[in-house]
């Protein structure tokens, strides 16, 4: 799996949905984050911890190339991914991209994680919840 996010405009709320794609059925997510400003990467840190935590295995990369033109080729040089975690495809269906067309059209699962929010909101919350001592 991997996760392509946008730093610049990274939506915080996507990242316990990605943790929920995760578990059970990846055994390490490959992060591509463009454009990767400090606070975007504060946000990461606790993710990355969590992921951690739960024993997935992760790679982080970063770019300074837009992700639509980055990930279609980090996708083609890391053959092992067949899925493409994105926080929201609404900017990206805009324009009509042609890169998602593309590697939907090889193949690749495009999925954009806002849209399972709701679930995933509540199954993290209660896995991140401390149980009394």
């Amino acid at each position: 799996m991997l996760l392509a996010l946008d730093g610049q405009c990274l939506e915080r709320l996507a990242l316990p949905v990605a943790l929920q794609f995760c578990e059970g059925s990846a055994q390490r997510l490959d992060i591509l984050i463009a454009y990767a400003p400090k606070p975007a990467m504060s946000l990461l840190a606790g993710f990355l911890i969590e992921l951690e935590r739960r024993g997935l295995d992760y790679r982080l990369t970063t770019t300074d190339r837009e992700l639509s033109e980055e990930l279609a080729a980090y996708v083609h040089r890391a053959r092992y991914v067949s899925v493409i975690l994105l926080d929201c495809l609404e900017h990206w269906e805009r324009e009509r991209n042609p890169v998602l067309d593309s590697l939907r059209g090889e193949g690749y699962r495009v999925v954009s994680l806002l849209d399972h929010l709701e679930g995933a909101r509540t199954t993290y919350l209660s896995a991140s919840r401390k149980e009394p001592a």
